[in-house]
């Protein structure tokens, strides 16, 4: 009897056992149901803004951005455990160029390196800057494009000068010998002069007296030209070429000796004649006046050629060359424009107006340039015949970081950062960052960058977020 109480006992032990057993079994499927149909449920719907539709949520609110009610979506949902396979779960990218995004594999376009595989969703793909606007934004905010294309860039340098003189074409005109200014031929500065004009007539007894001892010896030759003894002929010759070269020394030309010899009496003035055509720009010479020898008389200058000095500032200065053409404008005569070329820069700079001063030289056949003029120069310099540049309106700068906005179509807009050369024609020279044939916009840029900094700056908070709550 009692061993058969015991045996009840066990049986009755063995089926709440696996009562119990049973029961959490089916109790922890019950819950695992339970929670794959709510994950299965939620995930079935998402939660985006209708003006920033890169604003998506899991559950319901408001944008952050402009804060109207976020809208209810349904939406694709990859099961647990499910690994991406086709081609559209993938991106390219650049390593050293994030900003590159590709569908299929390439090459970067900007540094030729070969795009990076990635996974969509857990490589970022940098959308955190891509903003999206609607055509009725666009229209309302007057967002302007243009395309990249290449095209001949030349820099334009302007700068003022002044007119000055050509030092090159200046002579002095000065008594060789002393005497006295018994007459003057021109008689006033600024008078025009032709080459050969005369100018003074000058009363020198010291030039009276070569010119006697010049005929004194022409009349010894002609005696000793008889005589046997060698030695006498050749001391006359001698004599007659000291005299004739010191009456040419002191400004008596050939044809005036000639006359000397012809005529047998000295003359008693020496007429001074103009060395240059041109304009006397400064006379000393006055009637009655005694000159010593070398005494200025005239300063002679060909206008037909000037000088012009222009001030380029340093900071132009290595596109300056010697030999480049440019043109100038003056006050003076409005439309009127002047070709000139580049022959000398100064080896210093000036430390107050931190230029360096460039000489040209302009032709001047009808005089119209005077020395002392203002004038306005333009130097052209060419850049490249196929550059990529775009226009000055289209970079934005940030500090340190200069960028343009990308228009990827259908309302999309990317910033990407560039690397800029010179400014030219209100076109920057692109070095790095844009290739032929992309679009970037010119006008309501900084609407649009503002935008995409404020989308990246939440996607960093809300990434941050997310990572200290796990």
């Amino acid at each position: 009897m009692k061993h058969n109480n015991q045996k009840d006992i066990r049986k009755f032990f063995v089926l709440a056992l696996c009562f119990v057993v049973f029961s959490a079994i089916l109790f922890i499927a019950c819950k695992v149901d339970k929670e794959v149909a709510t994950a299965e449920s939620s995930a079935d719907f998402y939660y985006t803004c209708p003006m920033h539709p890169e604003i998506v949520r899991d559950e319901p609110g408001d944008c952050p951005i402009c804060g109207m009610t976020l809208v209810k979506k349904e939406r694709e949902v990859r099961k647990i455990g499910e690994v991406a396979t086709t081609e559209a779960d993938f991106y390219y990218t650049c390593p050293m160029h994030p900003e590159i995004v590709r569908d299929e594999p390439g090459d970067c376009p900007i540094c030729g390196m070969t795009l990076v595989k990635k996974t969509k969703g857990d490589g970022k793909r940098d959308e955190a800057s891509l903003v999206t606007v609607s055509p009725e934004l666009i229209q309302t905010l007057g967002v302007t494009t243009e395309i990249v294309h290449p095209r001949k860039l030349v820099k334009e340098i302007r700068t003022v000068g002044r007119i000055d003189y050509n030092e090159k074409a200046m002579k002095i005109v000065s008594a060789k010998v002393p005497g006295r200014i018994d007459k003057l031929f021109v008689d006033f500065t600024g008078a025009t002069v032709r080459k050969g004009d005369p100018l003074v007539l000058l009363y020198s007894p010291k030039l009276i007296t070569t010119q006697k001892e010049y005929l004194l010896s022409l009349e010894t030759l002609k005696k000793m030209k008889d005589s046997a003894i060698p030695e006498i002929i050749q001391s006359a010759k001698s004599s007659v070429e000291a005299s004739k070269q010191r009456l040419l020394l002191w400004g008596i030309s050939e044809k005036q000796i000639e006359e000397l010899e012809k005529r047998g009496e000295p003359s008693i003035h020496l007429t001074i004649y103009a060395p240059i055509g041109g304009t006397v720009i400064h006379k000393q010479a006055m009637e009655g006046m005694y000159v010593m020898e070398g005494g200025p008389l005239y300063k002679i200058a060909d206008l037909s050629t000037v000088w012009l000095y222009l001030d380029v500032y340093e900071y132009e200065m290595d596109w300056v060359r010697i030999g480049q053409q440019h043109t100038i404008t003056t006050p003076s005569y409005p439309g009127k424009t002047y070709t000139g070329t580049i022959s000398f820069i100064d080896p210093f700079l000036d430390n107050k107006t931190r230029t360096v001063r460039v000489r040209c030289e302009i032709e001047n056949e009808d005089l119209s340039l005077k020395p002392g003029m203002f004038a306005n120069g333009v130097i052209n310099v060419l850049v490249g015949e196929e550059v990529i540049a775009v226009p000055e309106s289209a970079v934005i700068h940030s500090g340190k970081n200069t960028h343009v906005i990308i228009d990827q179509g259908e309302g999309k807009f990317m910033p990407r950062p560039v690397t800029l050369g010179t400014l030219a024609e209100d076109y920057y020279q692109v070095l790095d960052g844009v290739m032929a044939g992309e679009t970037v916009v010119t006008s309501a840029n900084f609407f649009i960058d503002s935008e995409s900094q404020l989308k990246a700056a939440i996607s960093k908070i809300i990434e941050n977020k997310n990572a200290g709550s796990e």
